[in-house]
């Protein structure tokens, strides 16, 4: 919400939320993370890190509407995901 750069696990549902307006590691262990974090490190020192102003966030009663229709009103209908 606040257009701060973020380095976020690799993970589908972060993808799916942040898209290109995130920055993601894969690491597996946490001497992986630390390379990872010190390589993220330069973009953010350098303020050239991918900023996270491009996310669509939405209200608390847009989640619930869209959590409705995907579990109760149509739950095998993907295509609004």
């Amino acid at each position: 919400m606040h257009g701060k750069p973020l380095l976020i696990r690799d993970l589908p549902v972060f993808r799916e939320v942040a898209g290109n307006a995130a920055t993601y590691f894969r690491a597996a262990t946490p001497g992986q993370f630390v390379e990872e974090l010190a390589d993220w490190l330069t973009p953010l020192t350098a303020s050239t890190a991918t900023q996270s102003k491009g996310i669509a966030v939405q209200t608390w009663a847009q989640s619930a509407k869209q959590l409705l229709r995907h579990t109760i009103h149509n739950p095998f209908d993907r295509s609004s995901c």
